[in-house]
This record gives C-alpha cells, sequence and structure tokens, in this order.
C-alpha cells in the first residue's frame, strides 16, 4: 500500500494526524517552522514551533536571485535542490530540539524567486505566474515524509495571481460576527486580510521589512533594524516620502500581490540619490512610514466597514517604530500580537501553510476573485510521495 493512500485512510478515519509547516519568505532571513495537531472534528492546535536562520551566504544567495534581472537555468535547478537540502536538514534538527513526533506530512511554501502578478503577453496568451525554489521531492525524500509544496500554481492556473493564500486561513481562525478586525503580516513584504461583519478582502499593502532591511545593511552594516531602534532616531521626510509614494504599486486596484520586483534595491536607491545628503538615520524613519502609510492606504480604499483592530504577525510585528507610524495613521483602532489570538506571530505563517497542507489532503478548496482574483475555488498544492 502506498503511505499517500494510507495517510489519507488515516485522515478519514478521524484519527488524529500532524502536519510541518515550512515557511521562507521576501526577507530571506531564515524558515519558519511549525507542528501541527489535525483532527477533522476540531480545530488545529499547535504543537511547537521555531524559526531557524539560514547558513552563511544563503540569505544572499537568495537575495541575489530575487533582484538578478536574469537567472540561469542550471543555477536555478542546483538552488531549488539546495535547499532542499537545508530545509530537511532544519525538519530534522527541529524535531530532535522539539523533542517532537514525526509529522505525517510537510506543507512547504517554498522560496519565492520570481512573483509575475500583473498579466503579460507571453507567446500571444495572457500570463502571469509566481515561481517558489525549494525542491518538494528532496524534502519528500529524505524526510521519507508526504509533502504538499507550490500552492500558488493551483490560484494562477484558476485565474489568480497566486498570492497571498494566507487570507484564506486568517478567515478561518480569525473571523468573528462580534468585531470589524484586519490581520497584517508583516514580513520582507506586507499583507492584509480584511475580516468585516459583511466583507473579507485581502491583499498585498506594498513592501514590509524588504527596504528597511537594505538601509539597515547598507547603512549600519544590519540585517535590519532591530525593533526600529535607528529609525526612532530620525525624523520622516514630507518630500522623500511623497516621492516613495509614486510607485506605481500603489495605484493598482485591489486585489493585488507583489514582490521585490516592484520594490527592488536598484529603485529605491535611484529614489534616494536626490536625498542623499539627508542624514541617513531620516531616510530610513521615511522608508519604515511608507510601509505604514501603505496599509493606511489599503484601508481607505478597500475597507468598506469600520475597523475596530489590526491582529499583527510576522518579524515586523518586533519594530515599534512602524507600529508607531500605524497607529498614527490609523486611530482609534487597536493593535495587538497575533499570540493574543494562541497563534505566535513569527510562525503565523508557517502554521498556516500547514493548515493549507490539511486542506489539500481533504479536497478542500479555496480562493476567492477578493483575495488573488481567482476565478474559482479549487484544491490547492501538489503532492510529492515517499
Amino acid at each position: 500500500m502506498s503511505p499517500l493512500f494510507d495517510l489519507l485512510k488515516k485522515i478519514k478515519s478521524g484519527r488524529t494526524v500532524y502536519g510541518l509547516g515550512l515557511m521562507s519568505g521576501t526577507s530571506a532571513d531564515g524558515a519558519d517552522l511549525a507542528l501541527l495537531e489535525f483532527s477533522k472534528k476540531r480545530k488545529p492546535k499547535l504543537v511547537a514551533a521555531k524559526t531557524f536562520s539560514y547558513p552563511p551566504g544563503t540569505r544572499k544567495k537568495i537575495q541575489d536571485f530575487q533582484q538578478a534581472p536574469k537567472i540561469s537555468p542550471e543555477e536555478t535547478i542546483l538552488f531549488s535542490r539546495f535547499l532542499g537540502e537545508v530545509w530537511a536538514d532544519m525538519v530534522e534538527k527541529f524535531l530532535r530540539k522539539a523533542k517532537a513526533r514525526r509529522p505525517d506530512f510537510v506543507a512547504s511554501h517554498g522560496q519565492t524567486i520570481r512573483h509575475v502578478p500583473e498579466f503579460q503577453l507571453f507567446l500571444g496568451k495572457r500570463l502571469r505566474g509566481s515561481h517558489q525554489a525549494g525542491e518538494a521531492e528532496v524534502l519528500a525524500k529524505k524526510l521519507n515524509t508526504i509533502v504538499v509544496s507550490d500552492f500558488r500554481a493551483g490560484d494562477v492556473a484558476l485565474g489568480g495571481s497566486g498570492a497571498p493564500l494566507m487570507p484564506f486561513v486568517h478567515q478561518y481562525l480569525f473571523a468573528t460576527p462580534k468585531k470589524v478586525r484586519a490581520i497584517l503580516n508583516i514580513g520582507g513584504i506586507a499583507n492584509l486580510t480584511f475580516l468585516g461583519k459583511e466583507s473579507f478582502w485581502a491583499g498585498d499593502t506594498g513592501p514590509g521589512n524588504c527596504l528597511a532591511d537594505y538601509l539597515a545593511q547598507k547603512f549600519y552594516g544590519l540585517s535590519r533594524d532591530p525593533g526600529g531602534k535607528k529609525a526612532m532616531r530620525g525624523r520622516v521626510s514630507p518630500e522623500l516620502l511623497a516621492a516613495l509614494k509614486k510607485n506605481s504599486f500603489f495605484a493598482r486596484p485591489f486585489p493585488k500581490s507583489t514582490g521585490k520586483e516592484d520594490f527592488p534595491a536598484e529603485w529605491l536607491a535611484g529614489t534616494l540619490k536626490r536625498f542623499r545628503k539627508m542624514k541617513k538615520k531620516d531616510r530610513l524613519a521615511t522608508v519604515e512610514t511608507l510601509s505604514a502609510w501603505g496599509v493606511a492606504e489599503a484601508l481607505r480604499k478597500n475597507a468598506g466597514e469600520k475597523l475596530q483592530e489590526v491582529c499583527i504577525a510576522g518579524g515586523g510585528a518586533k519594530n515599534l517604530f512602524f507600529l508607531k507610524q500605524l497607529q498614527n495613521y490609523l486611530p482609534g483602532v487597536s493593535f495587538y500580537p497575533a499570540g493574543r489570538l494562541g497563534w505566535p506571530a513569527d510562525c503565523l505563517e508557517a502554521a498556516g501553510f500547514a493548515i493549507l497542507g490539511w486542506w489539500c489532503l481533504l479536497g478542500k478548496r479555496v480562493g476567492s476573485a477578493a483575495v488573488t482574483g481567482a476565478n474559482r475555488k479549487g484544491v490547492l498544492g501538489k503532492i510529492s510521495q515517499i
């Protein structure tokens, strides 16, 4: 009997199943792992979670891939296999440290290398798509575990842009008829899920940490602005902020998604040229303010209902300067970390992809035109066997 058949039989019987979600985001600073307990009778339960930093050179290679105008097919193949090996080692280390049981399946988002959210004419056809590295077959064979991956491809095939996909998880876990709530994830890119009493929509709002990380590295030799402390010392420049707001992404209608393709280092460097005499801390403060403004602007254009609270997840949840600017843009709205709703901010996306993997194995269809632009719901994810 095949292991996949055995797993599906176990799920059908109603027995408890364990799934491990693996997420490597646009910031490329490491991989988040979350082990969840699943049952058809109740909502999933978090068992353990941890973030692993990448080995030397891996983050830079990911960033090089994200920024490079052209990537060789040979290097793409080898790098995808390399990430699969790295992640498999991380999973083994995670399970040992957590003293956790082995998962029945692993769900991997992959590492986004290219995201093409807008339709382009290619050989006479209007197409868009998204490519994630991190070979799932390597994970499956090394871990001897069923792996669900490449979730974006299914959404793209249904007419969507492939991202964001977490809003479907947000709706499942956090929607309530009692409050108008938004879930904000601040990774390299910021994405927002609006959970109204009468409406549900989502999308990327612009840069999250990616531009601030670039300046922290360039100005201070740091991988990020820890806690927003550097930006806290600076002053926001209205002139620079106005120049940054001119990025064409902000004018696109929702639903929309983005990546570093819309906010490359070259674009930021070009915009900053006129402001080279400005203090470094002022430039950093202004760039971090842009991220907060992008969120507020998305809400201003699309909310429809009066927002009451925002639950924040992702690495940006620790940036106090960003949170302060967000509060300035959204007075009267309460903000709190995802931990208050039972899901640690650092692992929410990893847990979310474990849930998407579970839904794939259940055959559950997900999708919404108000989130990715997909024309109908479908089962998302590809399954790699042992």
